[in-house]
């Protein structure tokens, strides 16, 4: 079993070996002050493999400008578009005038897929990075293939947890309209894309419903001051006022109707974000399941804490193209992360997750 830490040399290496960079490659890596320190360590480690690694820090405004970006940085459209390989990782930098979600960060993503590989990690930090990478990489990635086929099978399934969840969910078995990705963290071909942190399981159900306690982390938190500074004080935050969901069919589309929590600014917060973000925020866009079998513990780190193993999560507002729920728009994704959760098979009456545990 690897280390709780790993150096972040070590880190940054297989980082590289996920993203498969190759001699000679053209890697533009775009990160910011927060992330300047694991993106020159990243661009040491790719140039060692013999890429040609350049790191593009946005935060410098005599190149790129203030923040939060209206519009992509020209010079980070052209590079990104030119590459070979793209590594993304920004601080989250939303204001009640300009969230870079739709302006920036979101137009990255076509633009890197165009002519190559794409990996991300939005909340990157240096505890995120040795926490994720210094595992038993192939462990995780063989883990992560065979659990994947068993949920191409699955047809339904019922979640709950002791906190309260009950939730039904129809899965597309016959692969015809959504699919399962099964994200080990590797990119290998132009188009691929990935979070490279291993690893998850992830599809747009057919259909949800019923109730969804959220007691581990509620993605837009994360982008509040004081949750960055300390993300464990929304774990704590959120075992002690849960954020509840209602999710029902309308008219033939899973939606969450409700979201109530004890804490009123936590309550004010979700329902802004679910109800009046768009005519599609509330919609559910995905259903995943944590594969890292060798992280233990939460961080409060999204990025992070959606691949611990035995993690379930749903995401409401628009679905991914992998699995084809990119059917629709909206202008946010947001992970809703529950512990502890179990998964019944219902069609063949297996018990696929107890308690958190596969």
């Amino acid at each position: 079993m690897p280390n709780s830490e790993g150096s972040l040399e070590k880190c940054t290496d297989q980082l590289v070996r996920c993203m498969n960079i190759r001699e000679g490659e053209n890697f533009a890596i775009v990160g910011d002050d927060s992330t300047a320190y694991i993106m020159t360590a990243l661009e040491a480690s790719a140039k060692a493999a013999g890429a040609d690694a350049r790191f593009y820090n946005v935060s410098d405004e005599s190149k790129y400008g203030s923040r939060p970006f209206t519009d992509i940085p020209k010079e980070i459209a052209e590079v990104v578009e030119a590459a070979a390989v793209t590594f993304f990782a920004v601080e989250k930098i939303a204001t009640p005038e300009v969230d870079e979600l739709p302006t920036f960060r979101k137009k990255v993503s076509p633009l890197a897929k165009k002519n190559g590989r794409y990996g991300f990690l939005p909340g990157l930090n240096e505890a995120v990075l040795k926490k994720a990478f210094n595992v038993d990489y192939d462990a995780v990635r063989d883990f992560t293939l065979k659990t994947g086929e068993r949920f191409k099978r699955l047809k339904s399934a019922i979640v709950t947890t002791m906190n309260g969840t009950c939730a039904e969910f129809e899965f597309d078995d016959a692969d015809e309209k959504f699919h399962w990705m099964v994200s080990t963290g590797e990119i290998k071909n132009p188009g691929d894309y990935a979070n490279t942190i291993p690893a998850y399981l992830t599809t747009h159900p057919v259909s949800a419903s019923g109730k969804w306690i959220v007691d581990a982390v509620y993605q837009p938190l994360t982008t509040l001051e004081q949750y960055k500074k300390d993300p464990k004080a929304l774990l704590a935050e959120l075992r002690r006022n849960p954020i509840t969901l209602r999710i029902n069919d309308v008219n033939g589309v899973s939606r969450i109707t409700d979201a109530v929590c004890d804490n009123p600014e936590i309550q004010a917060f979700a329902r802004k974000k679910i109800f009046e973000t768009d005519e599609n925020s509330n919609r559910i866009g995905e259903f995943a399941v944590g594969t890292n079998i060798e992280v233990k513990g939460l961080s409060g780190v999204n990025i992070l804490d959606e691949c611990v193993g035995g993690i379930v999560r749903i995401g409401h507002g628009y679905g991914y193209p992998a699995t084809g729920g990119n059917y629709y728009k909206s202008n946010i994704h947001a992970d809703a992360l529950i512990q502890r959760a179990t998964m019944l098979d219902t069609e063949n009456n297996d018990i696929i997750l107890l308690d958190g545990r596969f």
